[in-house]
């Protein structure tokens, strides 16, 4: 793409589930003649993937910051005050930052994850033109928007409603997620958003984003999937994702995992009430979460749970390599919450899921993966919320999912989506996107 060339700022949530994709997302930009200038708390550089250093039309920027933690009135889980003070002091960088570097002109647009809605008055104020981005799917602010119309919190429990232009999920699939009578938080977050970016493609979810665009009243642009570099260039063999998720503590290198044969991974959660953690024989080719950093402090991890896994698994305490225990062909199902970037790399990598979510989006990415995909089995008894989920009820959902022969037949083909390189789709919109903003 020809002309001037453009400066466009980039600034990610806190989280590493945000930070990813927004770093995926700079390198995209960067190649229609666009600088990416990627705006970090300072307390996130140990995180930058090393290829955004090398790369001559990218700028990290970082504003001065610190990690939120607990204030000593925190004991009832009230950070409201903490994080207050976090966000006021990345705005005021953000506000310098800006002064200092576009006293003539102001960049192209900013994309901003919307869960940095608060920070938007700094850019309108300079005259920036505001692009919403998503790092999560299209089905989750599609059901959200749904489920608000269609007032599903005032139908019966066994009453069935369809939404026109939405897959078939019943009414009990999004009043779980949906139980309030006001418009979705997006809604708001990206009222005065320019256009919407969406972490997804067509071929993982058209009929949401076709959804979306006749309700959002504006552009709406699928970037996605966002996975790192390695794996488009490592489609078809096992990815290596050390350099793009650096910083991070382990007991096992990626080299240690990929060379152990993987068997068994045991995964646990607060949610959990498993007193004999793991089996007698656990399923060969299963892969679920990961561990925690030190049980001693807090941890879920069962007293003697070493000593019973033994050779049998392997217990990664700390980060696990996931793209390169996904992409190993030796693993055979994958225990996952379904946060985005686990679903879509799981999707990717043709892993068959066994759904565990647990808050926020990943219900809606669950039914995604079970009853519209149909990439995977949810582990039987969480639909009681009554009840916790039991040691039982995760032997029973592996054991499922490892006999179920057309789960996995469908995970290998949808991953045939992927395998010709990024999609089409996708490299489309971001060329749209700069298009429409240069206009």
């Amino acid at each position: 793409m020809g002309g001037e060339t453009k400066d466009i700022l980039i600034v990610p949530f806190f989280g590493q589930g945000h930070l990813f994709p927004c770093a995926e997302l700079c390198k995209h930009l960067s190649s229609y003649n666009c600088n990416s200038i990627f705006i970090i708390p300072s307390h996130l550089s140990s995180y930058i993937p090393s290829d955004l250093h090398h790369n001559p039309s990218i700028e990290v920027v970082r504003i001065e910051s610190s990690e939120v933690t607990p204030p000593p009135d925190a004991s009832n889980g009230d950070w409201s005050a903490a994080r207050s003070h976090r966000d006021h002091h990345l705005g005021l960088g953000i506000k310098s930052f800006l002064s200092r570097r576009f006293k003539n002109a102001p960049p192209a647009f900013v994309v901003m994850d919307v869960m940095m809605y608060w920070s938007k008055h700094i850019f309108k104020k300079a005259n920036i033109p505001i692009v919403s981005f998503f790092t999560s799917g299209a089905c989750t602010a599609a059901m959200e928007y749904a489920a608000w119309k269609a007032h599903v919190d005032n139908i019966g429990p066994n009453t069935a409603r369809i939404i026109p232009e939405l897959p078939d999920l019943s009414d009990s699939d999004i009043r779980r997620r949906d139980r309030r009578r006001h418009q979705p938080c997006w809604m708001d977050e990206t009222e005065d958003s320019t256009a919407l970016l969406i972490n997804t493609c067509n071929s993982l979810e058209s009929p949401f984003v076709k959804y979306l665009e006749g309700q959002a009243e504006k552009p709406i642009f699928g970037v996605g999937p966002l996975l790192p570099g390695t794996f488009w260039k490592s489609i078809g063999s096992v990815v290596h994702d050390r350099d793009s998720r650096p910083g991070r503590e382990t007991n096992y290198t990626e080299d240690e995992v990929i060379q152990w044969r993987i068997r068994s991974l045991v995964a646990l959660s607060s949610t959990c009430h498993l007193p004999e953690a793991g089996r007698a024989s656990p399923p060969v080719h299963f892969f679920g979460g990961r561990a925690t950093l030190d049980s001693k402090e807090g941890g879920y991890e069962p007293h003697g749970l070493e000593e019973r896994v033994g050779n049998k698994g392997l217990i990664i305490k700390g980060w696990a390599p996931q793209l390169s225990i996904l992409s190993h062909p030796s693993t055979g199902g994958f225990l996952s919450h379904c946060g985005w970037n686990s679903t879509v790399e799981a999707i990717a990598c043709g892993t068959p899921i066994l759904s565990w979510p647990i808050r926020g989006d990943q219900f809606y990415n669950a039914k995604l993966v079970v009853k519209y995909h149909h990439v995977g089995n949810m582990v039987p008894g969480i639909d009681d919320l009554s009840e916790m989920v039991k040691k039982s009820n995760i032997i029973q959902g592996i054991n499922l999912l490892m006999d179920d022969g057309e789960v996995h037949y469908r995970a290998t083909a949808l991953k045939g989506i992927f395998e010709g390189d990024y999609p089409s789709s996708s490299a489309a919109s971001f060329k749209a996107l700069v298009e429409l903003i240069s206009k």
